[in-house]
């Protein structure tokens, strides 16, 4: 399952704290490091992801943030960006070779005379 999360572009330590917040529901970043054994400073940089990309929920409290999972099916929304992000690639990718390509028969022709 983890292989499909790192396609759709979570590292591993995004998938590791959002499996667990799926798990375990209101608890700060702190506590999901503490389950996981994470460095703490690498759960917070995950979370931060995580709530940017909308796979997590925080709610702020007077000692803390604690942090919800919200539902996987989520994840068929980042497939779906990350899908689009390719193919807009593509065609930059296709226009890169087209640029190349013209480069290459100008050195041919060039190279003839």
């Amino acid at each position: 399952m983890n292989t499909i999360l790192n396609q759709i572009g979570l590292t591993k330590n995004e998938v590791d704290v959002y499996l667990m917040f799926l798990k375990h529901t209101k608890k700060t970043a702190a506590e999901i490091a503490r389950l996981l054994t994470m460095d703490k400073s690498s759960c917070y940089r995950a979370v931060d992801t995580l709530v940017t990309k909308g796979l997590l929920l925080a709610s702020p409290k007077k000692r803390g943030t604690t942090h919800t999972a919200v539902s996987p099916t989520v994840l068929k929304e980042l497939y779906h960006q990350k899908t689009n992000e390719l193919k807009s690639k593509e065609s930059e990718l296709d226009h890169f070779i087209t640029q190349l390509l013209k480069q290459d028969e100008s050195k041919s022709r060039s190279c003839k005379k």
